[in-house]
């Protein structure tokens, strides 16, 4: 249950999104309920509640989300009721709730009793109301006929309300001061900024249902034929039947209306499950090929993202001819170096083998002169 933080001054909050429960009598004294009887979030009865204790002005706000045919997804309907309208205001804990209105909010609701001098304002785009299903038109009916009562009852969780936060609202209303909030710029900004109008005559005017006779199966069996009585045969005398008392046949005709409507109401039941089952398996199909569209295009767009880098990066690539002339040029290159290199190498060497050869060959007139000095010389004079 969604509930908002109340604004820094106590005086003044916001209330929205507020799950709620609203009980009205009927033309026939009958309770009536508008809620939602799945758990589905975003189709709940909601209740906003504006109050700004600075201006006295006050509004609150019943939404309720239903299928028209003029628009694909959910469009919330609303009924305004601006602060001048009400009569009264009190908030309590019932002692006993009803019992759908627990299995809805929890064992210990909280009730707003409103009593108003004018009926609520129903607010609705502007397009044809036209419901998509029997389910929609039932929900649609209820928010017309809780626009023409000026009294009702609004169940909450009891966790979304506290006496504090709701009193200096219960004191304005019992002053007789409290005043409306401008709803004509909310009206303009409804549904996505088409604007939104108040529904007033003839399309509050709930259609009549059809007159065509109910089927067989509706009607269930025909109560038996009295026996006939043959021609032959001897005539006996008519024996006086005892009449039922009027209660007796009273009771016998209220159960067979019962029964008749209870089939009635089964019958019902399950064609709205059988429409609910046919809307959601359309919207199902529909999402899926969405989604298979928007997977298609994702698609597409990233096929074109990589074959323009693949173009990019080929771009950048050196083409075969370039890649040749660059290896001929190193090859070149390496070429020149490697000549370069054995010419030094070369050289290196001629000069380390004249330098060997020349100390060898001072070596070796040094050892001749040595030999030479050492050795006895004998001259022989012949006559």
């Amino acid at each position: 249950m969604t509930e908002s933080s109340p604004t820094p001054a106590p005086e003044d909050f916001d209330l929205n999104s507020i799950h709620a429960v609203v009980e009205w009598l009927g033309a026939d004294g009958q309770k009536r309920y508008l809620y939602q009887p799945d758990q589905d979030p975003s189709r709940q009865i909601t209740l906003d509640i504006h109050f700004s204790a600075g201006s006295g002005a006050a509004l609150l706000k019943l939404k309720a989300p239903l299928g028209i045919k003029a628009r694909k997804q959910k469009t919330p309907l609303f009924l305004y009721i601006p602060g001048d309208r009400i009569s009264s205001l009190v908030q309590d804990v019932p002692d006993a709730a009803p019992e759908v209105v627990r299995a809805k909010l929890g064992a210990v609701p909280s009730r707003l009793q409103l009593s108003l001098s004018r009926p609520a304002d129903m607010v609705g785009p502007l397009v044809s109301l036209a419901p998509q299903n029997r389910s929609h038109g039932i929900m649609m009916d209820c928010l017309k006929l809780l626009a023409q009562e000026t009294r009702l009852s609004i169940y909450l969780a009891h966790s979304s309300l506290s006496g504090a936060l709701l009193r200096s609202l219960c004191n304005a209303v019992a002053s007789k001061a409290l005043k409306p909030i401008d709803s004509a710029a909310a009206l303009r900004s409804l549904y996505g900024g088409l604007g939104g109008k108040v529904l007033e005559g003839a399309a509050l005017r709930i259609p009549a249902p059809p007159t065509s006779p109910p089927s067989y199966d509706e009607l269930g069996p025909m109560p038996p034929q009295a026996p006939l009585e043959t021609a032959s045969g001897p005539a006996t005398p008519a024996k006086k039947r005892r009449r039922g008392s009027a209660s007796s046949a009273g009771d016998r005709t209220e159960a067979d209306t019962m029964a008749t409507c209870k089939k009635m109401v089964n019958n019902m039941m399950a064609q709205f499950r059988q429409e609910e089952r046919a809307y959601y398996s359309s919207q199902l199909q529909q999402a899926r090929a969405a989604y298979s569209q928007d997977l298609q295009t994702i698609k597409t767009e990233m096929m074109k993202y990589v074959d323009k880098r693949l173009s990019d990066l080929e771009d950048m690539l050196y083409s075969e001819s370039d890649v040749d002339n660059q290896i001929s040029q190193h090859v070149a290159s390496f070429d020149d170096l490697v000549d370069v290199k054995i010419e030094d190498r070369v050289t290196g060497i001629r000069m380390e083998l004249e330098e060997f050869v020349e100390e060898e060959v001072t070596a070796a007139e040094g050892r001749v002169l040595q030999r030479v000095r050492e050795a006895n010389w004998t001259v022989s004079i012949e006559e």
